[in-house]
């Protein structure tokens, strides 16, 4: 007989892991019909044949439960890996059928459908197909990143792919997951391929990143407003010009008030093209990516109204200060003073505006100096991303740091995806195991798995 099946197998090649699985299947088998048929012969030895298949079960899950505990403990080469969850899934299926009772119809008949469906599994066909196309789509986007230029960025997309694929050929034994994943994959080629997805891609990083500038120049403005309107109270509360100051005062708040807004809109802006950018990674045709990219538009188009409105009004109430302190310089350079006698002083001659001294006045100079800055810089940043919006719109950015960008959130996603179903596995197993040391029944070890996974 052995000569016979190593006949079998030098015919569909001895050599390939394929073989060495099915020759460790078959004589898995055969050792343990010889081991049923043996313990058989001495049944008489036993009260009864459900004591038999009682101790025949409690051996086939003690060494389930070892060959699964030796998987996880040792590090182990992908072949013998394969063996033994071969031999692991061999196992359980004998520990069912004899459930159905040892040497009955049923029990050979659930046997043979379920070993049909393993040997099925562990066929090239079967094994090698679901890897296969997840390596072709490797390989692709692969080849796609090529086009890219050489950034940490780009390393980094490149090694979190390969992270990936390792991680399906963990899970090889699952294709329903493994063909997940390759639908991602699949998903992810197409929007590296399209010309549409890329320029998307582009605008969510490029208004993502103008969300942000805006929002970091409008908290400059709004601390250099509430700055200066301490100073101005401070001043006046000394004795200070009333008039002048309070104006001062009063613009200062307004601008504080505006940029308070503006800040607002931008923030609004950042998480509306975040779900956006959510959008645009979970596109899978050319009519999605369209209508991300026509979303983007038009909320780009509605921040830069609502922004270039606010600026103009801080521009207006910025230019009202700068005449108010030229005026203070005016009277401070002349030696005018503002209170009569009051502003004299020590040697007799007058101090210009009452309470406001040259120091106060290099604060005020100052404060709107950096005002001024910031509402340049805002316009600024608004012009540059109306100017880098119409470079997306009439020329391919190819594989961009933003195509870039989006990619390697959608492969960390997958990659959760598939941890977080291991470690459902893990779990699974590990309460098994546990259930079986306790010799707890199968039907109650599923029901405290699925207790517990809920």
């Amino acid at each position: 007989m052995f000569n016979q099946l190593m006949g079998i197998l030098n015919g569909i090649g001895a050599d390939s892991l394929v073989s060495l699985l099915l020759l460790g299947l078959i004589c898995s088998i055969f050792l343990n019909l010889y081991a049923f048929h043996s313990l058989r012969s001495h049944e008489s030895l036993l009260p009864g044949g459900k004591r038999f298949a009682a101790v025949v079960k409690k051996f086939l899950i003690n060494q389930q439960t070892k060959t699964s505990l030796q998987t996880k403990a040792k590090r182990l080469s992908p072949q013998a890996r394969s063996a033994m969850k071969l031999r692991e899934a061999y196992l359980a299926i004998e520990i069912k059928c004899i459930e159905r009772g040892l040497d009955t119809d049923e029990y050979w008949n659930l046997l043979h459908s379920r070993l049909i469906k393993l040997m099925n599994i562990f066929s090239p066909k079967e094994v090698l197909s679901p890897l296969r196309f997840i390596e072709e789509k490797v390989a692709l986007i692969h080849r796609e990143l090529e086009l890219a230029p050489d950034t940490v960025r780009k390393k980094d997309v490149k090694a979190s792919l390969d992270k990936l694929y390792l991680a399906c050929v963990e899970n090889e034994f699952n294709p329903d997951k493994i063909e997940k994943i390759n639908d991602k994959l699949s998903a992810l080629f197409f929007n590296l391929r399209s010309a549409n997805y890329r320029q998307a891609a582009g605008r969510v990083e490029l208004t993502a990143n103008h969300a942000k500038q805006g929002k970091s120049l409008t908290q400059q403005l709004d601390s250099t407003a509430n700055a200066v309107m301490a100073h101005t109270k401070d001043m006046q509360d000394a004795g200070g010009e009333h008039e002048s100051l309070a104006k001062i005062h009063d613009y200062s708040s307004q601008i504080a008030s505006s940029a308070g807004n503006l800040g607002e809109n931008y923030d609004d802006l950042h998480s509306r093209v975040e779900g956006m950018g959510e959008r645009l990674a979970a596109s899978t045709n050319e009519s999605e990516v369209h209508g991300v990219d026509r979303d983007l538009i038009d909320l780009s188009d509605e921040m830069v109204e609502a922004s270039e409105r606010e600026i103009e009004r801080l521009k207006a109430l910025v230019a009202e200060k700068r005449t108010i302190i030229r005026e203070l310089e005016e009277q401070l350079a002349s030696g005018a003073g503002l209170s009569g006698d009051d502003d004299l002083d020590p040697d007799g001659t007058s101090g210009g505006p009452a309470g406001v001294s040259e120091e106060d006045m290099n604060l005020l100079r100052k404060n709107l100096r950096e005002s001024e800055q910031c509402i340049e810089m805002l316009e600024y940043e608004l012009d540059l991303l109306k100017q880098k919006s119409d470079h997306l719109d009439a020329e391919d950015p190819g594989v961009s740091e933003e195509t870039l960008a989006m990619l390697q959130q959608s492969l960390d996603k997958a990659h959760e995806e598939i941890a977080n179903y291991q470690n459902v596995l893990n779990r699974k197993e590990m309460i098994f195991s546990f259930c079986a040391s306790l010799s707890i029944p199968v039907h109650w070890r599923t029901r405290v798995f699925f207790s517990i996974s809920v």
